[in-house]
């Protein structure tokens, strides 16, 4: 008997060994638990009857594995009240209930039953409910089972621990995947909108650059290239001062402050110096910007060199129709009582012996005859009168004038110098031609000391006939030289301010421009006669003296065509 029971226990040893091995290797809960079934129905003081209960939602125990019961009385679930074992006795021990009061059980062909509690720490995990052959268990048999269950419990704690742990790392895959595509997007949308950025930062006709607090370029546009004359890379890494933009650094400094006390600063109007030292007007709007977390300076400006002086221009235009409207309405009037003032005087004069009264005469008409000369001139500035231009040369209208200039030059004991290219005719009114020369040679000849040179010059270049009068005297004053042009702006003791006036007022009739360059050697006057739309010289006529070809592209100018030759 005891050799019987020896050889039981070894075998029931074995099958228990056989289910230890099983729990390591990567079984589903219901495997190991039809297994551990297995296992303890294999046990010889247990019949082949038994059902798996497990713990799933609080309180409610589901079924998972069975063998040798009536299937037609099995309960899906039961509540954990219905359990007829015990979780632990005072002991600390695992309590089996031996019985066979249970009804349940009884429908399922368990008589004598034996409850097994599944238990991890303090929590009940399940139940192993078995037919029992006797009525007690033995020592060994009761380690047996305890081991079957605790290998059971430590089975489904660690495969629920896995399933929670793969529940988190799925969780925070999820998360890490979503954050993932959530910075994507967020890359991808901020990158779009630096592409954005880039392309209208680059395509702007405005200037635009992007500085450091400290002033120091970081990024520029083209049209910033094109305005300063400043290459990117020639910009980048300096600051404006450095590279001497602003014309006024003090004033550049006070606004920097103010911009850094406000944040912003719009429409403000400086003067800027290229890399070719032109000097440029422009009007600008800063801000203070955050880029990657960083403070920048947006700097945006214009170019408003042209509009400045085309506001000039209006304002010179509008003074010039003023008095014009006043010539018109008062030169004629009182010209004619000075008319007859010279007249009387001039009798009275021829009658007097008197020397003395005589010499008062002669002051007197010469001081009408002055005042006559300025209401001419006032008169020439009448915007509304007629200018008929005809095709002519400025050699030749120079050539008629010589004798003239060279007497008053003579007079001054200044030389006279010509230099005439080889220009086309051009539509002129030759009356006004003329007194625009001798008016800028008169101005010339006024501001020389004796002994001095003036340089007349023409030439053709381009699309243009240029005219130049160059004096030796000692230059202009900045101050003046913005304003000249304007009616009764003059640098002379007894000057009346018209002749430039004129000159301007003429300049315009003809679609001309003056240019003006002056320094401590003397002053240039260039005045620039665009080629007329109908009119094309050909590269090769160019070549061989800018010689001229009136086209029959213009209406009414059949008495204009053929060629023209330079004067």
């Amino acid at each position: 008997m005891e050799a019987v029971i020896a050889t039981q226990g070894i075998s029931e040893h074995k099958l228990i060994a056989n289910l230890l091995e099983a729990a390591v290797n990567d079984l589903s809960i219901e495997q190991f638990s039809e297994l551990a079934l297995e296992t303890v129905l294999s046990m010889s003081f247990l019949n082949k009857k038994g059902i798996i209960y497990l713990l799933e939602e609080p309180d409610i125990l589901v079924l998972k594995t069975y063998k040798g019961v009536d299937e037609n009385s099995l309960h899906k679930s039961v509540h954990v009240k219905e359990c007829t074992c015990r979780k632990l006795d005072n002991s600390n021990q695992l309590f089996f209930t031996i019985g066979t009061q249970c009804k349940y059980l009884h429908d399922l062909g368990i008589i004598n039953y034996l409850c097994i509690p599944v238990i991890k720490g303090d929590n009940l995990l399940g139940v192993i409910s078995v037919s029992l052959k006797g009525k007690i268990l033995s020592t060994v048999q009761r380690e047996y089972l305890t081991v079957i269950a605790n290998s059971m419990a430590n089975f489904i704690a660690r495969k629920k621990a896995e399933e929670e742990l793969i529940k988190h790392r799925d969780m925070l895959e999820k998360l890490v995947k979503e954050q993932t595509e959530e910075l994507q997007d967020e890359i991808n949308e901020r990158r779009r909108l630096e592409e954005r950025f880039a392309i209208a930062f680059n395509a702007s006709p405005s200037a635009m650059t992007i500085t450091n607090l400290d002033g120091i370029y970081i990024d520029v546009n083209k049209s910033f290239e094109r305005i300063t004359g400043y290459s990117k890379d020639e910009a980048l890494e300096h600051t404006a001062f450095k590279l001497g933009l602003w014309r006024d650094k003090l004033k550049m400094e006070k606004l920097f402050n103010k911009l850094m006390k406000k944040g912003f600063y719009n429409n403000y109007e400086a003067e800027l110096l290229t890399k070719f030292n032109d000097i440029r007007t422009i009007l600008a709007s800063l801000e203070i910007i955050t880029i990657s977390g960083e403070k920048h300076i947006l700097t945006v400006f214009d170019d408003i060199t042209e509009q400045k002086q085309f506001e000039k221009e209006m304002a010179r235009l509008d003074r010039l129709s003023l008095i014009g409207q006043m010539a018109g309405g008062i030169g004629h009037e009182v010209r004619n009582p000075m008319t007859s003032v010279k007249g009387f005087l001039q009798i009275l004069a021829s009658k007097e012996t008197d020397a003395k009264k005589s010499e008062y005469y002669a002051i007197m008409i010469d001081e009408i005859d002055r005042a006559n000369s300025i209401i001419t001139e006032y008169l020439s500035l009448a915007k509304d009168r007629i200018v008929n231009l005809e095709p002519a040369s400025l050699n030749d209208i120079i050539d008629k004038i010589y004798p003239l200039i060279l007497t008053d030059a003579i007079k001054q004991d200044v030389h006279i110098n010509l230099t005439k290219g080889d220009i086309p005719q051009i539509p002129l009114n030759e009356k006004e031609i003329r007194q625009l020369i001798i008016n800028l040679v008169r101005n010339g000849l006024e501001a020389m000391p004796s002994e001095g040179r003036i340089n007349i010059g023409t030439k053709f270049n381009d699309s243009e006939v240029i005219l130049s009068v160059e004096d030796e005297g000692t230059g202009i004053n900045p101050e003046i030289l913005d304003k000249l042009g304007h009616p009764f702006v003059t640098t002379k003791d007894y000057g009346t301010g018209l002749g430039l006036a004129v000159c301007y007022s003429i300049a315009n009739k003809h679609n001309a421009k003056i240019e003006v360059k002056t320094g401590s050697s003397g002053t240039s006057f260039f005045i620039r006669f665009q080629l007329p739309n109908y009119m094309t010289v050909t590269k090769q006529q160019k070549e061989i003296g800018g010689k001229c070809r009136i086209s029959n592209k213009k209406s009414g100018g059949g008495n204009m065509n053929g060629p023209i030759n330079s004067g």
